[in-house]
């Protein structure tokens, strides 16, 4: 799985974050979703569909703050529906 997040999956949408998530949970190791999407993230900061389903994940978790820094950069980058809409 890590070679196709390497491959950056930008042009898959939330997918393959869903799957890791899946993944993940199978493997009994659901805490360890979100430090994954923050390495991913941080490997890869232009890829807009995980900084915004990184940030859904943050608000969903109640950390607002972290949530609304990544919408605001990506706003600020890429001003589009998509993001606003997530």
């Amino acid at each position: 799985m890590e070679a196709s997040f390497a491959g950056r999956v930008a042009g898959e949408g939330a997918a393959p974050y869903e799957a890791l998530a899946d993944v993940l949970k199978k493997l009994g190791k659901s805490t360890k979703f979100i430090p994954r999407l923050e390495k991913l993230h941080a490997d890869d900061p232009d890829n807009a569909p995980l900084a915004s389903y990184l940030a859904s994940q943050y608000r969903d978790a109640g950390n607002v703050e972290k949530a609304e820094a990544l919408y605001l950069n990506e706003l600020q980058r890429s001003p589009s529906l998509s993001v606003i809409a997530t």
